[in-house]
């Protein structure tokens, strides 16, 4: 079983995929992990530069601070 993050009453953050300004896709998900699948990508229509921004959700604090990452698709 995942360890849930102290004094939270779930595991929950907040993923945003991004094209430029435009957000391609925003989701929420329930683990420290997430992969950006082909299906995905297709859909979004994402091509050149991207990129991902992950936040931990909070019911104490709201939304932390956000990671980023940037990628080629």
């Amino acid at each position: 079983m995942a360890e849930i993050p102290l004094s939270e009453i779930a595991e929950r953050y907040l993923v945003k995929v991004f094209s430029g300004a435009t957000v391609l896709r925003d989701v929420k998900v329930s683990v420290p992990n997430w992969g950006y699948e082909a299906a995905m990508i297709a859909q979004d229509a994402a091509a050149g530069q991207c990129e991902v921004q992950i936040a931990q959700i909070s019911d104490s604090f709201r939304l932390g601070l956000y990671r980023q990452q940037s990628f080629i698709v």
